[in-house]
């Protein structure tokens, strides 16, 4: 076992501040200032983790980006977990981070999350993804309270167009409003600069009464998603799949989907709700039952 030396260190390089943390004081440390960062626009605050970390019972998360200014930097957990991570009553733009531009998060896992947020744009991971990468994320666990346009690891990935790639959920969702997934919420992009989700894995149970609504992301505009896969119960009002909700020129290729889907109105499939707009849908498999 190696003993930190401290709660963090932070190094300096102009405008890039550098942390490598190991206690939960210091993860808040780092919240404070990546937050302040990404608001001023003035400084671009990276993490490494450094330690498996268990933030306290009153932790209250700032909001690293909102939507009009972002968070640029890099977060390299390092295969750590972040333990009891907790949003209650989120804003839009709500997550570990609440809005990426070209930065990436990789490597980082969650356990036992309470998370809710009924605005626009929430997830554990990223809230608004406007480009950039999520890598190698997992949340582990727990129950995620979302409003429209928002997932288990990313609300809404837009603009810019970014990458999602071997991440997962195992956390139970629930959401009462349009554009739920698993992994995404929605993602709507360009021909220029499509969204690419690739090895994705959602084994967390998703209730919705809403519509649009999938395993892996709800809604999907010039988005590729392959190699995913859904192992877990769905139930939405209608537009439901176990691997998207509604897709636009969008490709689902090489993907499985074993849970049951369960529509109450229209439009269920065990791939897609609906592929249209010339969505190129191959070489999936479905083994869940359909209704």
């Amino acid at each position: 076992t190696v003993l930190a030396p401290t709660d963090y260190t932070r190094e300096v390089n102009g405008s890039n501040i550098y942390y490598k943390v190991y206690t939960a004081s210091g993860l808040l440390t780092w919240m404070q200032e990546a937050a302040e960062g990404a608001s001023s626009n003035s400084k671009i605050v990276h993490l490494e983790l450094m330690a498996d970390i268990t933030l306290p019972a009153d932790a209250v998360w700032a909001q690293i980006g909102n939507g009009s200014r972002y968070y640029k930097g890099n977060v390299n957990g390092n295969n750590h977990t972040i333990s009891k991570f907790t949003i209650t009553n989120g804003q839009t733009c709500a997550g570990f981070i609440g809005a990426l531009d070209g930065g990436t998060v990789k490597n980082l896992k969650f356990a036992d999350v309470s998370f809710t947020s009924t605005n626009n744009n929430g997830a554990v991971i990223v809230g608004t993804l406007r480009s950039g990468t999520v890598e190698n994320c997992h949340v582990l666990g727990g129950t995620v309270t979302i409003g429209p346009y928002s997932g288990g690891l990313v609300g809404n990935v837009s603009n810019k167009g970014a990458s999602i790639l071997n991440c997962s959920n195992a956390a139970t969702i629930y959401s009462s409003k349009q554009y739920a997934g698993g992994i995404v919420g929605h993602c709507s992009a360009n021909s220029d600069n499509r969204i690419l989700i690739d090895g994705c894995v959602n084994t967390g149970i998703i209730h919705s009464t809403s519509r649009d609504v999938a395993g892996i992301v709800g809604y999907a505009n010039y988005t590729d998603i392959s190699n995913c896969s859904n192992k877990s119960d769905l139930t939405a009002a209608s537009s439901i799949g176990g691997i998207v909700g509604i897709a636009r020129y969008s490709t689902i290729t090489y993907c499985i989907n074993i849970g049951n889907v369960t529509s109450n109105n229209l439009l269920a499939g065990g791939i897609a709700g609906s592929a249209s707009y010339s969505t190129t849908v191959s070489s999936n498999v479905n083994k869940g039952t359909v209704t």
